[in-house]
């Protein structure tokens, strides 16, 4: 609602009071910052929770069974980082540093609305932060009547109920835009489909690197704008350099990655790993890898965890399910995980938060040098014969068809990547290879899966698109000719004119 008006335009029927502009210091009970956590009263599962300045796993890090500070309902406010952002309260608790909660006789999920769609100014010249005074001094258009209040407060709960709904079931292709206005409230929201990259993709991204041995062969530390995730990428032969980082000590999800002798296929191993009595966690589990003779395939760790300390069992379970099951779609890497992850019981609260921290994860994890959890292509298959392909815009997919003496013909579909080439899944390959081909591809032919047909079961990735067009045909070739567009014209010539 603009300044110089007492009504909304749009409101439900049968309110017809003006509204009133008021200072959220005048309507609060108390508005105060939260405190330190007293670690020897924490638990892990309590009666109340204990919310810090922080968007994943619902803020919460811990809880106290005997001890609460503010008595709900009230609302959440973060101080520091997504600085302003207001969540309704319905259980007493307690707050930690650099986060704000606003006691009021106000119907709490309409305040939580009302102060997220508040414009926030933040005075600070150094790292954003929102402050008492700050938060104190809002002016807020409140309805006279209580009862549209709270008919007001009741729409927008379970329209974020919804959301959280859509992005739990994930659906196809589902991308819907809805304009709500409710009184003063003008609120765009677009459900996207968090299959798929775009909702990460479509904004930049602000990653910090910090080489700690001073050489990018060493360890990196990876931290992202406005996310309480930590990521470390760790070669091998550094884990007992890391003895000393606590973070390291906490529960998370680590990645060990090798390289196959057999294939270009990148090796990866995906697991988990909670904080235990002795005080070691995750680098503890990695010091067991390295001693297990059975998994000396692999040359270094990614390692995700948080920099609050937030991650139980029920979080780690999720995300090394879904990484694993990720990583198995994309199938660009081999996954070494003999068994399924269980995803364990999450609610569906946390199950959105987790998701969110997926989407920030796949993006750090492409940064560290892996692209685990990208496909090289979409495929959509009806029959062999009739195969398409969804990929990037500015590749073009690439065809290959030729008669091979005492074989036959073969038919193959492919693209350049950023790592060389791929030969996608439903290609007609030869089964025979002369003396012209070198020994690795011939390697290859010898484990690589065929369908009763004779078509490849999966992306072939290689390093070259003549090594693809040699292992497609079994002869020697030179790929920049071999491979054509639909329209017929060679690689060699689109190269050229790029």
């Amino acid at each position: 609602m603009k300044e110089n008006k007492t009504k909304p335009d749009i409101r439900f029927k049968g309110f017809t009071d003006d509204w009133e502009q008021r200072k959220l210091r005048d309507e609060a009970i108390e508005i105060l910052a939260g405190g330190d956590i007293n670690k020897e009263k924490t638990v892990e599962n309590g009666k109340y929770p204990i919310y810090a300045n922080a968007l994943t796993n619902d803020g919460i890090v811990g809880y106290y069974d005997d001890y609460y500070r503010v008595t709900a309902p009230a609302v959440t406010v973060t101080g520091r980082g997504e600085v302003g952002y207001a969540k309704a309260r319905m259980t007493h608790f307690t707050p930690v540093v650099r986060l704000l909660a606003v006691c009021s006789n106000h119907d709490c999920y309409f305040l939580e609305n009302a102060i997220n769609n508040h414009k926030v100014v933040v005075e600070s010249t150094g790292v954003p932060q929102l402050t008492v005074p700050q938060l104190s001094s809002y002016n807020i258009f409140f309805p006279a009547n209580g009862k549209e209040e709270v008919r007001i407060g009741k729409y927008f709960h379970t329209l974020d109920n919804l959301i959280t709904l859509h992005q739990r079931e994930k659906r196809k292709d589902f991308r819907k835009k809805i304009n709500i206005i409710v009184g003063y409230m003008n609120l765009v929201i677009i459900y996207k489909d968090y299959g798929k990259e775009e909702n990460m993709a479509t904004r930049g991204k602000s990653i910090n690197l910090f080489l700690m041995d001073g050489e990018a062969s060493g360890r990196i530390k990876c931290t992202l704008a406005n996310w309480t995730g930590l990521a470390y990428k760790i070669p091998r032969i550094d884990l007992d350099r890391c003895k000393s980082r606590e973070d390291l000590k906490q529960s998370g999800v680590y990645f060990l990655f090798g390289k196959s002798e057999n294939s270009e296929k990148g090796i990866v191993y995906i697991g988990q790993a909670g904080a235990r009595k002795n005080g070691e966690g995750i680098l503890d589990r990695l010091k067991e890898h390295k001693r297990n003779s059975k998994k000396d395939y692999w040359t270094e760790a990614i390692v995700f965890t948080t920099s609050n300390n937030s991650f139980g069992p029920t979080e780690i379970s999720y995300l090394e399910n879904r990484f694993c099951n990720l990583a198995k779609q994309a199938n660009r890497y081999e996954v070494k995980n003999e068994n399924d992850p269980t995803m364990g019981n999450i609610t569906e609260e946390k199950e959105s938060e987790m998701e969110e921290f997926i989407d920030y994860a796949k993006v750090v994890m492409g940064t560290l040098g892996h692209k685990v959890f990208e496909p090289y292509a979409k495929s959509n298959v009806d029959n062999q014969n009739d195969i398409s392909y969804d990929t990037d815009e500015n590749n073009t997919i690439l065809y290959l068809k030729r008669k091979v003496k005492e074989f036959g013909e073969v038919q193959a579909t492919g693209m350049q990547t950023s790592d060389g080439f791929v030969v996608f899944s439903g290609s007609h390959i030869s089964t025979e290879d002369d003396n012209t081909v070198p020994q690795v591809l011939k390697e290859r032919k010898k484990t690589v899966k065929l369908d009763e047909n004779g078509n490849l079961i999966d992306n072939m990735p290689f390093s070259s698109p003549s090594y693809a067009a040699m292992f497609v045909i079994g002869k020697s070739a030179n790929g920049l000719v071999s491979w054509k567009d639909e329209n017929g014209k060679t690689l060699k010539d689109l190269e050229l004119n790029k």
